[in-house]
């Protein structure tokens, strides 16, 4: 396993989302286990760097849509992230991309143990999760408020993966998000079953003022303080 960046360069600036794995982690030839993996993208992003990937996702609809992709090196399985079907000292990563606030709260503490259960003793954690500053937060939050589970997530992280490895890492970035218009963008917030945002509940006049203060000359722009933890050296075996 390689750390590239072991610097104290906290903040990376401005990335997209699938970057900062890149700029932070070599993942050839890594066991990678992605919870809440979504609707495949990172799995199959991290495989074509030479990781061999398993997403698992919680919703049975979306995970349905993944079983139906035939890519080297990726497996897709219905399943959630307080349960894992693997043995422990699986895998050289586990990944927590913007899924673990999505974790029902009783069951966060479950669901890291889980991820630290599975981790091979000189492997890491990977977590990134939004933050509850920006634009893009502001936007969504009349429709989609997650200021709650967000921070929820990050308390348990510092209750129980701080207490379980030896290593951390913290870095900062900013996701940019864009769209042509307001249609646009209900259309792309409603399209995901895990989320299960409605068209009626962002199609109404106070979603659609927020949305105008991104407008810019070629389109509307919002912005997204994003969290990334890099955990590594677990205190205990198994």
């Amino acid at each position: 396993m390689v750390i590239i960046n072991e610097n104290n360069n906290k903040n990376l600036g401005y990335l997209k989302e699938l970057d900062v794995f890149f700029k932070l982690v070599d993942w050839n030839g890594l066991q990678i286990l992605d919870i809440g993996c979504g609707n495949g993208e990172l799995p199959i992003a991290l495989s074509s760097r030479g990781g061999n990937v398993i997403g698992i996702e919680s919703d049975p609809i979306q995970a349905k849509k993944n079983s139906n992709h035939d890519i080297i090196n990726v497996q897709f399985l219905y399943g959630s992230g307080h349960e894992i079907p693997f043995e422990n000292n699986s895998f050289d990563s586990v990944v927590f991309s913007k899924s673990l606030h999505h974790v029902p709260v009783e069951l966060m503490d479950k669901s890291i143990f889980e991820a630290i259960r599975v981790l091979r003793n000189n492997g890491f954690l990977f977590v990134l999760e939004p933050d509850v500053n920006g634009t893009f937060f502001e936007l969504i939050r009349p429709f989609h408020d997650e200021t709650y589970v967000r921070n929820q997530a990050i308390i348990a992280l510092n209750n129980v993966a701080n207490n379980y490895f030896k290593n951390l890492q913290e870095f900062y970035f900013t996701s940019q998000y864009s769209f042509k218009d307001f249609e646009t963008f209900v259309n792309k917030m409603s399209s995901t079953t895990f989320n299960n945002i409605s068209k009626e509940s962002i199609n109404n006049e106070k979603v659609n003022q927020i949305f105008k203060k991104g407008h810019h000359k070629d389109g509307y722009y919002f912005e997204n303080r994003m969290i990334v933890r890099i955990y590594k050296n677990k205190k205990y075996d198994g």
